[in-house]
């Protein structure tokens, strides 16, 4: 196995987690949470790989879960079909290995159907569930889960492990300027420059939003969703987006709260100082903006309320 499982910073998951393989004490789910583009996934999935020990293991005894394309929730009938396979025997006399992708879009049937499989569990089973918002998760599952939280990798930690790899050091010190500590996300722009263009493009759009007044923002918003005909297609750019907000929202409150380390984006001016009330409004408004979407409300309608709060 290569050095801290080749991955980039988590040495100290890495460690706890090699540890407990070793001297078999394994919790029978982790919840690996955190963030967006920190290796949560990638680890989970190195986790799974070291603990199975063989290729051959991982073709037969790894089972996973996730959204199916264009679905909003893991389905229950996802999980008891997947549940099934985690109840039959290992076909290697070893562990078997159960992976749950974006487990916040487990419904509460889904979600109930899993706490069964955490509750009763079958021998030499590890279960990891990744999320980007624990939030979500049903807080039976939290409880009866071995946490593991993922932070922002440093930057020269991402830069050195990116130095030997085939990217332009000068790309790379850019990218990781502009981004900070998320090397999933570092690395999709290094390989598919034309995902930073647009990533570059939507994040002015949306920081422009915040140095805008209404008439301004209201423009803004009918610019963006114009160029979406079909309703679908209108849902998919809110979601990004709110994707984009949040992000930015984020980093205000950071910023707010005088940790500039810890913004994704390093270089955020914003004119007007909000204070502390006037952010967590924000927050509520945006919250609200994402479940409505989730409920198929006109995006120009989620859009155009939230920007009445900013």
């Amino acid at each position: 196995m290569e050095e801290n499982w080749g991955m980039i910073g988590h040495q100290k998951i890495v460690q706890f987690l090699d540890k407990s393989i070793k001297v078999n004490r394994l919790a029978h789910a982790y919840l690996f949470y955190g963030q967006g583009s920190l290796g949560k996934t990638t680890l989970a999935e190195k986790f799974a790989e070291t603990l199975l020990k063989t290729p051959e293991a991982v073709v037969t005894d790894l089972y996973k879960v996730g959204p199916l394309e264009g679905k909003k929730n893991i389905a229950i009938e996802q999980v008891r079909e997947w549940r099934l396979k985690l109840q039959m025997k290992s076909l290697h006399q070893g562990y078997k290995v159960g992976i749950i992708y974006e487990a916040e879009k487990l419904n509460l049937e889904s979600a109930n159907a899993l706490l069964k499989t955490i509750e009763e569990p079958t021998p030499q089973t590890v279960i990891i569930l990744i999320t980007s918002a624990w939030d979500k998760i049903l807080p039976t599952i939290i409880s009866r889960s071995q946490l593991i939280r993922f932070s922002p990798v440093i930057n020269q930690e991402i830069i050195n492990c990116l130095s030997v790899r085939e990217f332009p050091a000068a790309e790379i010190e850019k990218m990781v300027n502009f981004v900070g500590g998320y090397p999933g996300k570092i690395i999709a722009y290094l390989e598919s420059p034309e995902l930073f263009t647009e990533f570059q493009k939507l994040n002015k759009e949306v920081i422009k939003i915040f140095n805008s007044n209404l008439a301004e923002r209201f423009l803004t918003i009918d610019k963006f969703l114009s160029s979406a005909k079909e309703f679908n297609k209108k849902v998919i750019l809110t979601y990004e987006f709110l994707k984009h907000f949040r992000i930015i929202f984020r980093d205000m409150l950071l910023k707010n709260y005088n940790l500039p380390n810890l913004l994704q984006n390093k270089s955020l001016k914003i004119e007007k100082n909000y204070s502390v009330n006037e952010l967590l409004t924000i927050g509520l408004k945006m919250e609200e903006a994402e479940n409505q979407l989730k409920s198929n409300v006109q995006p120009r309608l989620i859009l155009e309320n939230l920007m009445l709060h900013i």
